[in-house]
């Protein structure tokens, strides 16, 4: 036994001393040659893709008739990966009218992200796109009766989220799921949509779509699944190749791993419910799980909150995306209903209130599909993609660190709540 744990620490040793200096040497290359190569120069950076986006670059490449001149290569590509028709060649045949359509409504007005439509074949396959949008009640349940009634059951249904989650039990329970298995397909960006990309360069004949495919396939890995530059993934795969022993551990060092992020993750959040006690504001954090990507959500209730008494502004929340260093934190002041069905008098209130909020740039005012928020407001947070600040934190015994963040996090969601409180005040008082 004793052998046998010396024989770990010996083999961990050499990889990860090996793995740092390589690395390092990696860097300093690139750090050499950027200025020529811009290694990491992604054109998709500038415009701030978020889902919305991302479902419409999916469907572009779905859609034969659209701008990339490839005719049917990729939707062949798309449903030979998935395995979604036996009989491609009657599907894609030039008499087969396919439509693909995005954001395409339901008879009760909800919105399937993608669809992909076969009129003579009856057949149509649905995308779900979750790369952080939280589900609506009923949400899957309701698409699947959707398309059950258009194509009298021959349908597919692609659940997506970056790491393959599957859906939660408002959208549909788990005894629904397991009846409607052959109909619905949990898949994840990590391991389908990032392969069926590289697949998608392969059959690719122009080189400037190709070179799009490969700056949105850096995107997705890089921005929602927290991946390291391309280079040094390219690394890491071969040095792992050149020590094979290490996967005797791999298992061992991702649960690891796991349990660390988990246990950071839950001081971080406790140590802001501490904070804000002082605001006397609660934030309830039982529903708050780490996961490695998309995002948990808290409701917050202030003891002096206006919102809660109008039977108005419902909901305070927090929004957690633990591998998106650029925006990981959210807080946002949420509507009970879609913005559509907002009565006149309270559109004209929460839009003076936008307006408001706008003023004082406390964030960006946004909108979402199935409830609706005021503003989001970026807040202070682990980077849970960042190997050194967890490796500091990890060191720090005392937890300053960790303190210092979630009381910077506190003190930003108590002043946001207090503005908007104030604001919506004189909000009402006007009108």
């Amino acid at each position: 036994m004793q052998d046998d744990k010396a024989k770990t620490e010996s083999e961990l040793t050499t990889f990860f001393s090996g793995l740092d200096a390589g690395l390092n040497g990696l860097r300093e290359v690139r750090a050499a040659y950027d200025e020529q190569i811009a290694f990491d120069f992604n054109t998709l950076r500038f415009f701030g893709i978020g889902e919305r986006t991302v479902s419409q670059i999916l469907a572009f490449f779905l859609n034969r008739d659209e701008t990339h001149g490839q005719k049917t290569a990729f939707l062949q590509t798309f449903l030979e990966h998935f395995n979604l028709a036996g009989s491609t060649r009657a599907l894609l045949s030039k008499d087969e009218t396919i439509a693909v359509e995005c954001e395409d409504p339901t008879e009760a007005k909800r919105l399937i992200d993608i669809t992909v439509s076969f009129k003579n074949a009856n057949f149509v396959i649905g995308i779900e796109n979750k790369l952080y949008a939280q589900d609506q009640k009923n949400q899957v349940l309701h698409y699947c009766d959707e398309l059950n009634r258009r194509t009298h059951g021959n349908y597919k249904l692609l659940y997506l989220t970056p790491e393959g989650h599957a859906p939660s039990k408002e959208s549909i329970t788990e005894d629904a799921l397991r009846a409607l298995s052959d109909k619905v397909l949990v898949i994840s960006y990590r391991r389908h949509i990032v392969p069926l990309l590289s697949k998608y360069e392969t059959v690719c004949r122009a080189d400037d779509v190709r070179g799009f495919i490969r700056q949105f396939q850096q995107y997705i890995r890089q921005t929602y699944l927290g991946e390291s530059s391309m280079g040094e993934i390219t690394f890491y795969s071969e040095h792992v190749r050149k020590n094979p022993e290490i996967l005797r551990h791999a298992d061992a060092l991702r649960n690891a791993v796991g349990s660390a992020k988990s246990e950071i993750f839950s001081a971080f959040w406790s140590k802001v419910a501490e904070c804000l006690n002082r605001h006397e504001i609660t934030l309830d954090l039982t529903r708050m799980a780490f996961c490695d990507s998309g995002y948990s959500e808290a409701p917050v209730k202030h003891h002096s909150d206006p919102f809660e008494a109008s039977g108005e502004l419902k909901k305070v929340s927090v929004f957690y995306e633990p591998n998106r260093i650029d925006a990981p934190v959210y807080i946002t002041i949420g509507m009970s209903s879609e913005r559509k069905n907002l009565s006149p008098q309270l559109r004209s209130k929460v839009e003076e209130l936008e307006k408001r909020l706008k003023e004082m740039n406390l964030g960006a005012v946004r909108g979402n599909v199935g409830w609706w928020w005021c503003a989001a407001v970026p807040l202070p947070h682990i980077k849970f993609a960042d190997g050194n600040e967890l490796c500091e934190i990890l060191k720090d015994k005392d937890g300053c660190k960790i303190l210092s963040l979630a009381t910077e996090a506190a003190d930003q969601i108590a002043k946001y709540i207090n503005a908007t409180e104030t604001l919506w005040r004189e909000v009402n008082s006007k009108q």
